[in-house]
């Protein structure tokens, strides 16, 4: 399956939620607005909550211009699995080559990985959980996860189409991990596309 960045950029909105999201603003010229204190929860919990939000207001603002809803490997609660992973991904950053690996891309490293790092393994971290926002989510949904995902099991998967108000498409790729649009570029995009097409099936025959 060949489909362009351009197709896909046209095909769909997809939205990456993993909770909280340590940006590097660096690149770009500014200042990276991450916490110096990797265990800086304050922080965490501003940051968690303004990208949650915007996640799930996609779907559960009453707005006409979104249609439905695409995610990619998302969480909604902290499991064992994510922690041990992100412990794991602390050590190949200060231990093997994962630092100089994520610098093609961060003008400001260290600020970028602790920011997402620290705040994942901060002690508070353990109570984060987004499940009550779900039921106000009334567009479909599609969730497409890894079967192999480190950071998370099949139970985010369970707990999002459990609680959302709209229907839920959920499909699991097999041999995946984290990242199904890198790792499993055909088999995600023909979920993402399917979905879409289905949504527009559906609009046209309401109208």
């Amino acid at each position: 399956m060949q489909l362009s960045i351009k197709t896909l950029l046209a095909a769909c909105l997809m939205l990456f939620a993993s909770g909280a999201i340590a940006q590097d603003e660096g690149s770009s010229g500014s200042p990276a607005a991450a916490p110096t204190d990797p265990g800086f929860s304050g922080y965490f919990d501003e940051e968690a909550f303004r990208q949650a939000a915007g996640t799930m207001n996609a779907g559960a603002i009453a707005d006409p211009r979104v249609k439905a809803v695409a995610l990619m490997a998302p969480h909604v609660f902290t499991e064992d699995l994510g922690i041990a992973s992100i412990v794991e991904a602390k050590r190949a950053y200060e231990q093997g080559d994962l630092k100089r690996k994520l610098a093609r891309w961060h003008d400001h490293v260290d600020c970028a990985f602790y920011g997402w790092n620290g705040a994942w393994l901060d002690p508070g971290f353990r109570a984060w959980n987004l499940e009550e926002f779900l039921p106000a989510i009334r567009v479909p949904m599609l969730v497409v996860q890894g079967e192999a995902d480190q950071y998370g099991t099949i139970e985010q998967v369970r707990a999002i189409a459990r609680g959302s108000g709209g229907p839920v498409e959920t499909v699991l790729i097999p041999d995946t991990g984290h990242s199904p649009y890198r790792e499993a570029p055909d088999a995600a995009l023909a979920a993402i596309s399917g979905f879409l097409a289905r949504c527009e099936e559906m609009k046209n025959i309401a109208s």
